[in-house]
């Protein structure tokens, strides 16, 4: 079919006909390739088609429709790695990083959208996934994201940041600790920063020895990321042209 003929309700009805998990796959392509359809309308074929999504019922007002989930726990990781290889796979980061925030930057960005909840969730278990992995794709993509809403949201990086010290570093062994300051420099830089915000917090709330580990992991971030200067050079720059 010839791609001005497309509509965004013929791409619906098209992925319709697959199930899980081709599903994923096919909403990735369709997302990729249909960028002459609404962002808006995109981001809604990726939350029914790649985390399968669906409008229910509130037990607690039943005149209120509400977005649940529908996967599992082990559909939902899966999920999340097909995502994961699929952004790997783009021959150029730009494009798996209009993906990225077709998925996800509009509904992060609205802490009152009504799937905020859903996605929050969802980001936190990509980026311990991407971490557990070593994808440096996907964890710089995730850094540009960080970069793009530090201004208005560095509450919410702050938090995704603690989940990750609380639910991976703190489970992981000294050498998976110290390859996450390897992998990609801008997120090494992201994290460091967040980190250093966290621990000069006077309410934080983590144990003497994960602060100490905190602290040897900056530390060996610091000192063995070869392309750290250059790539705080890179972002200073970028913020002075703005």
């Amino acid at each position: 079919m010839d791609s001005g003929q497309l509509t965004i309700d013929k791409v619906t009805q098209l992925l319709h006909q697959h199930t899980f998990p081709a599903s994923v796959e096919a909403a990735l392509i369709a997302i990729r390739e249909c960028s002459m359809f609404a962002r808006k309308d995109l981001s809604m074929l990726a939350n029914r088609f790649i985390f399968c999504h669906s409008l229910s019922t509130s037990n607690t007002n039943p005149s209120q429709t509400i977005w649940i989930k529908t996967l599992n726990n082990i559909q939902e990781l899966h999920t999340l790695d097909l995502l994961r290889q699929f952004l790997e796979k783009q021959s150029d980061l730009t494009i798996s990083t209009r993906v990225f925030d077709i998925i996800f930057f509009d509904i992060l960005s609205d802490s009152d959208h009504p799937l905020f909840t859903l996605y929050y969730n969802l980001i936190l278990k990509f980026l311990s996934l991407s971490i557990s992995f070593e994808s440096k794709p996907t964890l710089t993509i995730i850094a540009r994201w960080f970069l793009t809403i530090s201004k208005t949201m560095d509450s919410l990086i702050t938090k995704i940041i603690e989940y990750i010290i609380h639910e991976h570093i703190a489970l992981a062994i000294t050498k998976s600790i110290n390859n996450l300051c390897t992998i990609s420099p801008l997120f090494t830089l992201c994290f460091i920063k967040q980190t250093c915000i966290l621990l000069d917090k006077e309410n934080l709330i983590i144990d003497k020895k994960i602060i100490q580990m905190l602290i040897e992991l900056l530390t060996y971030g610091l000192t063995n990321s070869t392309n750290l200067l250059l790539v705080t050079l890179q972002q200073e720059f970028i913020a002075q042209s703005k």
